[in-house]
């Protein structure tokens, strides 16, 4: 009887927590060419500041949308385990949604996509090779850059 409930603890415990852990996991990422379409904004950039779930980054090249040379990246997911993370001074290629704060454009990284750092190898060959090569050469950024309004109580990077 003890291992019965011992038994039935451990397996409600592991169906509980199952449902937690897989929030994230993606059954499939598709191709660069899905997640181009299935993204409001694709673009290459560097992480110039960071801070707890927002970055500001300097864009060089756009694949899609109409996207500044500076923009605010804000990750709606901050404090899941969903939570994106992009380092200081690493390049990226970004696929994202849109959002706004006031009149000004925030874009959010979009979860199960090719959103990669340009260092990062999938199968043997840079990720970032491989998207650029699907979506093809790309265009500069727009010459305006975002002038992000912060919401009062977060933090200025």
């Amino acid at each position: 009887m003890k291992k019965t409930i011992t038994f039935l603890g451990v397996v409600t415990f592991l169906a509980l927590n199952a449902g937690v852990a897989s929030a994230c996991m993606c059954a499939s990422i598709g191709t660069p060419k899905t997640n181009l379409a299935e993204a409001r904004a694709v673009f290459r950039g560097k992480v110039l500041a960071a801070a707890k779930g927002e970055w500001i980054i300097a864009v060089d090249k756009v694949w899609k949308g109409e996207v500044g040379k500076k923009v605010l990246l804000r990750d709606p997911r901050v404090g899941t385990s969903c939570e994106s993370e992009f380092v200081s001074g690493q390049s990226y290629i970004f696929f994202t949604d849109l959002g706004q704060s006031g009149r000004e454009v925030i874009y959010h990284p979009k979860a199960c996509t090719w959103t990669t750092s340009l260092t990062y190898r999938h199968e043997g060959e840079l990720a970032s090779e491989r998207i650029q090569r699907e979506l093809g050469k790309g265009r500069p950024p727009s010459k305006s850059s975002s002038k992000e309004k912060r919401p009062k109580g977060r933090r200025k990077l």
